[in-house]
């Protein structure tokens, strides 16, 4: 399939077209701030995506592979965030590509959260988030989560445009959701988890009280593993016999 990016230019204003003799031309920007679901705003080098989703179809999410679900299709992806907002990037399909793969349906603009923090090795070995590291973004392989920026209608043979000027914030995949703890024991002063159901693009802590009411997260924090089990390690608080694993 055909496609270029045909112009990456900052500044100028935002507008999702469709024009041309059958071909189709989606352009998009963002005035900013975007925000990720906790709050930051996004870094530089962060990933955009344009989603189109048939006809009598609706748009069911990005996946953690970075792939969109159900019969939606990922376009293009771009990592174009700069100064907090997503540069004015246009997009053309050509003609030939229109009737075939793109015809009518529904386009949306979509922030991806790639943010992957670094690890290091805790006193038993395992690999927990190093707080004070900073995140690595851009690979749309691995999305811990996405924000919607604008979606709109479009035909091949349609002329007009749709603002995209909107802060977004983004919102998590509902992946990763369905941990299941196998075993939890006591070693020495810490408490371990065996839990499956984890993704290896979320990070999962662990928190731990007294009670229901008095969880407390502690101090590691580590991403998980794909279709496999993920140990999780971490000091016994005192008094603490109630325990939950968090997801990030």
């Amino acid at each position: 399939m055909k496609k270029s990016v045909i112009a990456v230019i900052a500044g100028l204003a935002s507008a999702a077209a469709f024009a041309g003799m059958g071909n189709i031309v989606v352009s998009f920007s963002t005035i900013g701030p975007d925000k990720y679901a906790d709050g930051t705003t996004v870094r530089d080098g962060e990933v955009y995506a344009l989603v189109w989703t048939p006809s009598g179809s609706e748009f069911a999410g990005i996946n953690a592979d970075g792939e969109a679900a159900g019969d939606s299709k990922v376009v293009m992806k771009a990592a174009k965030a700069k100064n907090g907002k997503c540069p004015f990037i246009a997009f053309q399909i050509p003609e030939e590509d229109v009737e075939a793969t793109y015809k009518g349906g529904t386009w949306g603009v979509y922030m991806l959260d790639t943010r992957r923090y670094p690890t290091v090795k805790d006193a038993e070995g395992n690999e927990v988030i190093d707080a004070t590291g900073e995140p690595t973004v851009g690979d749309a392989s691995i999305v811990n989560g996405y924000g919607v920026v604008k979606t709109f209608a479009g035909s091949a043979n349609a002329s007009g445009s749709a603002a995209v000027n909107a802060a977004t914030v983004s919102t998590v995949p509902d992946l990763g959701k369905e941990l299941k703890v196998t075993n939890i024991g006591f070693e020495g002063d810490n408490v371990v988890l065996e839990v499956t159901g984890s993704l290896s693009c979320l990070r999962y802590g662990l928190k731990s009280g007294a009670d229901v009411n008095s969880l407390e997260e502690g101090d590691k924090v580590q991403y998980g593993k794909d279709n496999g089990k993920m140990t999780i390690v971490t000091p016994k608080k005192p008094g603490a016999q109630f325990f939950q694993v968090n997801r990030k």
